[in-house]
């Protein structure tokens, strides 16, 4: 005996798809709005640093008006569309378009969310010379000033001329060259002139640099320099300096004349004293 079959019913249950396929598709396409404005910000260099929470806002306000608009305007004048051999008149967006819309705004927030796990640590500056200021290059004042005066002040024997240079690449540490040539005539040291020399030397350092005469008839051992002759002046500029949390290099320079001392502001000054 022969079963007849109901074309009608076998053709509506191919067209019904079931849940897995759908959940599938749905991830399908969620996952082509990630890839989607993702392969479009790869682009874009340091795209991360570009989408901050207020840009992210922004877009996602976009995002969000467009479909609105969109599907307001498929209500009002849907379209036709080809699909499958057949003719179709879409009213609204469907469940994929929705997907789409949000992969795309979870990429916009994925790195706000990122950086609120895991915060970047802060990039170290290569330097600090002219970029930020430096502690150092602010005015000697109050206690800090008194107490450098007064060891300048307590020098015994007599006291050496002073020569005051700076960087010539430096304006700040000039304008401190110039505020210590103010605190040593306070103090009653004599200067070779009443001025500051710029300069340029042959092994930069950082720092103040006190420069006294020294010459040697053979080239130092690289890490070693040539011995100058420790007078109490010089002892007490270093004093001075360091009572105050300056930190001095010692240099021999033997263009420099006798009986004078030469203090350097490099471009930059290192805190605390050995």
């Amino acid at each position: 005996m022969q079963q007849s079959l109901d074309l009608s019913q076998v053709e509506s249950h191919a067209m019904k798809q079931p849940r897995h396929q759908k959940a599938m598709r749905i991830a399908l396409y969620a996952l082509a709005g990630l890839l989607g404005l993702g392969a479009l910000l790869d682009s874009i260099q340091n795209a991360i640093s570009l989408l901050t929470p207020l840009i992210a806002a922004i877009a996602t306000i976009v995002v969000v008006l467009s479909w609105a608009v969109i599907s307001l305007i498929l209500r009002v004048h849907p379209i036709t569309w080809v699909a499958e051999q057949q003719q179709i008149r879409i009213r609204r967006l469907g469940i994929r378009s929705i997907a789409f819309a949000l992969g795309m705004i979870a990429l916009l927030w994925l790195p706000t969310v990122i950086a609120r796990i895991w915060p970047a640590k802060p990039r170290v500056a290569e330097t600090q010379v002219e970029t930020t200021p430096d502690p150092g290059y602010q005015q000697i004042e109050g206690a800090r000033r008194a107490e450098f005066l007064r060891v300048l002040s307590s020098a015994s024997g007599s006291r050496e001329r002073i020569r005051m240079g700076c960087a010539a690449s430096s304006e700040k540490a000039c304008a401190f060259a110039g505020h210590l040539l103010e605190l040593f005539t306070e103090a009653k040291w004599p200067l070779e002139e009443n001025g500051v020399q710029r300069g340029v030397l042959r092994k930069p350092k950082f720092g103040i640099v006190l420069f006294k005469l020294g010459e040697s008839k053979q080239e130092p051992p690289p890490g070693y320099g040539v011995w100058v002759v420790q007078t109490p002046a010089l002892l007490t500029i270093r004093e001075a300096f360091h009572t105050i949390g300056i930190q001095t290099d010692n240099s021999a320079d033997p263009q420099m004349p006798e009986g004078v001392i030469g203090v350097f502001v490099g471009p930059a000054l290192r805190r605390g004293a050995t």
